[in-house]
């Protein structure tokens, strides 16, 4: 029996199609639209998770790093919320691939004021594995969604 959290889950569609997953999100309207489609949710920051230390075998947290100030409390709280040797899937853009940067430039002359313009921190694969083996992690694996889109898989180390 594993519980999965995808923290800053929005509209997507993963906590849907995946059992004992909890969704999280910081904006009320989106853990509303979880919860109309049978998911059990919750509103909350990453910043401070409302969930006891090592409540999940695993934590999705996806294309929502980019988005916020990047605090120690990030990394903190998903390594809290982790039991030990639990998963971490954990996504966002690759600024050092330059496939990402033109369809970044593409999308926002096609769309202007798009989300693109809210990706406050910027990761390559050298940084961003960086930050999570700082935290305590260790890196199983880096796969491209498009090209572009970076998601590491990644496991709890011992303190």
């Amino acid at each position: 029996f594993n519980r999965i959290l995808d923290i800053g889950c929005g509209s997507s569609r993963i906590p849907m199609d995946i059992p004992n997953c909890i969704a999280v999100d910081i904006q009320k309207q989106k853990v509303r639209f979880q919860k109309s489609h049978g998911v059990q949710g919750s509103c909350a920051s990453i910043y401070a998770l409302p969930f006891k230390d090592e409540s999940f075998d695993q934590v999705i947290f996806s294309q929502v790093i980019e988005h916020i100030p990047l605090k120690p409390q990030i990394m903190g709280e998903l390594r809290r919320v982790l039991k030990p040797g639990g998963t971490l899937l954990i996504g966002t853009p690759d600024y050092g691939r330059m496939f990402w940067v033109i369809l970044e430039e593409f999308y926002n002359r096609i769309t202007p004021g798009g989300h693109c313009h809210e990706h406050i921190t910027k990761f390559t694969l050298k940084t961003f594995r960086e930050l999570i083996h700082g935290a305590g992690f260790k890196s199983l694996r880096a796969r491209y969604v498009g090209g572009g889109e970076l998601i590491i898989k990644a496991v709890k180390l011992p303190c």
